[in-house]
């Protein structure tokens, strides 16, 4: 298998794993209005640090000549660009709603 592939692999399987404990983050216990949740603590405190943290490990291997971290930095950046668009669409959406219910 060639490197790139393997650490996409890699890459795309710690998302998966984000999604499940999330999931599992949920069910123990779940956000409601006033309150958040275990979910929401861990995909916005946590998460987020965490791949960070991987981001820049990519960024630093593939500046350092390691071109096979090349598809991983990439699955990186998309999903931290797909969050920051999805956290300000909900904030814009959550800005919609409170103005005009009043």
């Amino acid at each position: 298998m060639k490197p790139q592939i393997k650490y996409l692999l890699q890459t795309l399987s710690y998302y998966g794993i984000v999604a499940i404990v999330t999931y599992i983050f949920h069910l123990i216990a779940p956000s409601d209005m006033c309150n958040p949740g275990l979910d929401v603590i861990f995909l916005i405190f946590i998460a987020p640090l965490i791949t960070l943290v991987l981001l820049v490990r990519n960024v630093y291997q593939f500046f350092k000549g390691k071109k096979e971290y090349s598809y991983s930095l990439i699955a990186h950046t998309l999903v931290v660009i797909l969050f920051v668009v999805f956290i300000v669409f909900k904030i814009y959406m959550e800005g919609r709603v409170v103005n005009n219910s009043v």
